[in-house]
């Protein structure tokens, strides 16, 4: 199964609908209403495959991570949030162990990460930072 049907399947077992609209401004949301998560995606706003990919599973990375902000609050950091849902995704389309090991092989350069794993070339980038800081986080001596 590929993974942009994993994730609506997804989404649809976790009962978040993913709501198809015309969305010309954003191409897609996420937001939370009554306890529910929506994701809303304007398929005719995608020029590839790879970027609905990613799209869709950091709008899901939001539903499954419960990470909203709420605008009107000065203490609530969106790029906290977004962040949040970056990595959700991350994770979800490419699993630490695939990157490992798609870079042992010697697929290095971001653009061929990205033809490997069909995503963007930007989505990868993340992903490389995301690893790096969790092998660095890894190799930090215990705190007393």
């Amino acid at each position: 199964m590929d993974i942009l049907n994993k994730l609506y399947r997804l989404a649809e077992k976790d009962g978040i609908p993913v709501l198809r609209l015309n969305l010309p401004l954003t191409k897609a949301l996420s937001l939370l209403e009554n306890s529910t998560c929506y994701i809303g995606i304007d398929e005719t706003q995608f020029e590839t495959s790879a970027e609905k990919k990613a799209t869709l599973a950091h709008e899901l990375g939001h539903c499954k991570t419960g990470s909203f902000y709420n605008q009107y609050s000065p203490f609530d950091l969106r790029e906290r949030h977004e962040v949040r849902a970056d990595r959700w995704a991350i994770e979800e389309i490419i699993p630490r162990q695939y990157f490992n090991d798609a870079i042992n092989s010697g697929v290095t350069e971001p653009w061929e990460l990205a033809e490997l794993f069909n995503v963007p070339q930007q989505f990868v980038e993340k992903a490389v930072e995301y690893y790096y800081m969790l092998d660095l986080e890894a190799k930090k001596p215990a705190q007393r």
